[in-house]
Formats: structure tokens, sequence, C-alpha cells
């Protein structure tokens, strides 16, 4: 498999409004998989009524951009992408020679990346290839989640990876009995946690891969990704909304739903999701009580992003929108050239947002 850059790479921009502190790297912001950008603070409930496009470029994305260090990653067809947050200029292209099923992490100056069965890593100024591993027979859907210089995924042939974030060699595996795994894994506390398609959670020792417990709870896909929250870690299936101690399993509550495609945000206590009958979920994280399911006349199929109090969602109505965490109300709304299946990212005051046909970048200037 050849990879190599198109375009020669150019100066990373790291300063003003693109500091490293507003950057989201991961899936899940970080490798708890969240989703909420706690460093945000340009992008408000009071400023965002002012979005409008800062920059937009011509790309079949339907995956998230990662941003990080100035640069958002995304993606496309065959190849990663890398460009100027601040200009939308690109910067590097990398063919992959497979098309990625998920997206990029970025971490001390690397970018991983899924291609077909292969993990691969990039340098992230230049793009040159760093080193590439072959995990199974089976695609990588699972987005990575990158932790103490380790990198967690799973693949379609049914395993978890752990390898060297350095180097690629594998630290540890684990095979599920060929159940598929396309939820990105969580990591914290010194754990990892995935899920699989067979509707079991299970938690590793994150150093050694030691199964430390597993928990089945039913027959259905886990949408999205685990969620690690002190002591709680969370599973979105298609039919329901679980809580398990984070540390023995033991299960704290569960919520069911219909069928359901979007995973979770979590912030401040709060669980948001969207889901395909036009209503915005909010859940106690505590309890899993609701607090409030409101019809915001779209149907959406993206996963929720949160920051600084605001909800971003996209919609298959070709929309992507703003909404008050804590009410629900509509604080912005903008159209796009697709559904938006992917969901949003927001970084150092700008919302970026693939829709299969372009990616766009939204700002307050």
């Amino acid at each position: 498999m050849k990879l190599f850059p198109i375009l020669a790479a150019a100066t990373l921009c790291a300063s003003g409004a693109f500091a490293a502190g507003g950057d989201w790297p991961q899936l899940g912001f970080d490798a708890k998989g969240r989703r909420e950008n706690t460093h945000e603070t340009v992008l408000t409930r009071k400023t965002v009524k002012n979005l409008k496009p800062a920059w937009s470029v011509a790309l079949a994305a339907n995956t998230p951009a990662m941003v990080a260090n100035g640069v958002a990653y995304v993606a496309a067809n065959d190849s990663l992408y890398a460009f100027d947050a601040a200009t939308g200029a690109s910067i590097w292209q990398v063919p992959l020679g497979g098309t990625s099923l998920a997206p990029p992490a970025v971490a001390d100056g690397t970018v991983y990346v899924p291609a077909n069965n292969r993990m691969i890593a990039l340098d992230a100024e230049s793009g040159r290839l760093l080193w590439s591993m072959i995990a199974g027979n089976g695609g990588i859907e699972s987005a990575p989640a990158v932790k103490g210089g380790t990198v967690y995924f799973g693949n379609d042939d049914g395993h978890y990876y752990a390898v060297n974030a350095k180097t690629g060699v594998v630290r540890w595996s684990y095979a599920t009995g060929l159940h598929g795994i396309a939820a990105a894994p969580s990591v914290g506390g010194g754990m990892a946690y995935f899920a699989d398609s067979s509707g079991t959670l299970d938690a590793f020792d994150a150093g050694s891969g030691a199964l430390k417990w597993s928990a089945t709870i039913e027959a259905s896909y886990y949408v999205g990704g685990t969620v690690y929250d002190g002591g709680t870690v969370y599973g979105v299936t298609r039919r329901g909304l679980y809580a398990f101690d984070a540390a023995t399993g033991a299960a704290r509550w569960l919520v069911g739903m219909g069928e359901n495609d979007s995973a979770m945000a979590l912030a401040k206590g709060h669980i948001h999701m969207a889901t395909t009958d036009q209503i915005l979920w909010d859940f106690d994280a505590a309890t899993g009580a609701l607090d409030s399911a409101d019809w915001v006349g779209t149907s959406m199929q993206s996963t929720p992003a949160v920051a600084s109090g605001v909800v971003y969602v996209g919609s298959m109505s070709s929309t992507i929108s703003a909404y008050d965490a804590r009410t629900s109300a509509l604080l912005w709304q903008a159209s796009t050239a697709g559904s938006v299946f992917a969901a949003p990212t927001i970084s150092n005051g700008r919302l970026y947002v693939a829709d299969g046909h372009t990616l766009t970048a939204y700002g307050l200037e």
C-alpha cells in the first residue's frame, strides 16, 4: 500500500484564535468520549446566533472533522485531508489505499486514521507515513481513541485492539466471537470500554488488556461509542440508553427507547440525544430520568456535540442547528448542501460540518 502527500505541507497555525486549548482532536473530544468541548469560550448561547460560513470546500465527507493545532483533518473517499482551520486552505492530502470507515484521531503530532482493515499513523504536519498495521480481516468502523500512548479501536471481524501509538505494535487484543465493532471505545480511570454488535459491553484494564467485566444487555447494535464519566460508563443501542458502574459493570439504570440511530453527548450532568423522530432528548445522567423531550421539527441521525451550553446537531433535511442545552430553544440554523449524518465539531470559535458534499467551517467573523 502506497501512501504519500499530494501537496507540500504548509506551516501549521497554532496561535491566536486557534490555540490548542480548544482543539477537538478525537471523535468524543477526548478519550472519555463525552462529546463536549469544555474549553470553548467563543461560541456561546449569546454569540451563536451570529455564526456564518467562514470557508467551505467541496468534499464528499460523511465523517466529522477533527481539529488540532490550527488544522482540520477529515477523511473522505480514500484519502485523508488536512486544511488550515482559519482559512480552509489545503495543507496536504494523503491517499490511504482504502476507504476510511471512521474519522481520525490526533495526538502528540500524529494522526491515526483507519482504512479498510488497516490503522495508519501519519505525521500531523506533513502527512508522512509513520506506520501502518493490519487489524485482522474486518474493516475498521470504530473511530480510534488515543490515551497514554495507546490507540484503541475495534474492527468488523470482532476484535478489540490496543496498539502502541509510536510503533503500531499490538499491545493487546481481544476476540469477541465474530461480533463486529462499530462503536468507538472510551478510555478513563485506567480502563478501556468497548461495545460490540451483540449488545455486550466489555471493560478491560487499559494497560494489560485483562478483562474486568462484561455486561450483555440485548441483541441490539451499539451506536456511536461508549462514554466514560467518573464512576459511570454509558452505552447507547438502537433500543435503549444504559449506565453501568465503571468499576464493576453493575447496572445503574436503563431507559428503553424506540428505534434509535443517535449516539449521546454528555455535558454538565445531562445526556443529549437527537433522533429520527424529530425529538431532542435530555436525560439526567445520574438517574436516567427524562428531563425533556422536545419536538424540533426535523429528523436527526447526527450525534450531537455540546459546547458552552449549546447543543449542535445536523439533520436529514439538510440543516445544521444549534439549540439551548437547557431549554432546547432553537438559537441558530443554517442550510447545508446535503443531509448531515456526521457529528459536528466545535473548536476555537469554529463549527465544522460535513454534509457529504462539502466541509464547511462557520465562525463569528
